[in-house]
């Protein structure tokens, strides 16, 4: 089973610019040697399913949002047929390791994903999320805006994160 959940709306050309106008701005520029974390650009593996099927294995991370690679030819996705599995992490040392994208039947307000159970996996596309209840082949066609494919973790606190898991894209739509 699966839901499908709605972002906040955001318009992007409030934050876009002609790059002319870059060097005339103010703002705050890290030094060359300082590391600004952000998501993860995650590069696929080929590889085929147990019915022999070809696809693109993604290992994620828990401890951050995940891009799905490779850009920029992802970067303009409008559906994905997909499977989350090898599902391995644990989001503090005090957890025991998860195995399911849906390990707990709780919600929080507070969390990222305030429709999501806590600690599920969630996978964004085109302002949409979708969360799944265990391992199960989905295709995600949010019918909104093309976006890039990111999939993260519905945890407030992610330097703690330990573990991996994987996702398994059949077919990328743009």
């Amino acid at each position: 089973m699966s839901s499908v959940l709605t972002l906040p709306s955001c318009d992007m050309s409030a934050f876009t610019e002609p790059v002319a106008s870059l060097s005339a701005s103010t703002t705050r520029r890290p030094k060359p040697v300082q590391v600004i974390a952000g998501p993860a650009v995650v590069p696929p593996r080929p590889m085929r399913d147990a019915d022999g099927v070809a696809v693109l294995s993604y290992k994620c991370s828990p401890r951050s949002a995940n891009i799905l690679g490779p850009l920029p030819e992802m970067q303009l996705v409008r559906a994905v047929d997909f499977l989350v599995c090898r599902v391995h992490w644990r989001p503090n040392p005090e957890h025991p390791y998860y195995q399911t994208p849906c390990p707990r039947d709780v919600f929080g307000e507070e969390y990222p994903f305030a429709q999501a159970n806590v600690h599920q996996i969630v996978l964004q596309l085109g302002g949409k999320a979708v969360s799944l209840q265990d391992e199960q082949r989905l295709l995600f066609e949010p019918g909104t805006y093309p976006s890039a494919v990111v999939v993260d973790v519905n945890d407030r606190v992610k330097y703690d994160n330990d573990g991996h898991y994987e996702v398994w894209v059949y077919r990328f739509y743009t």
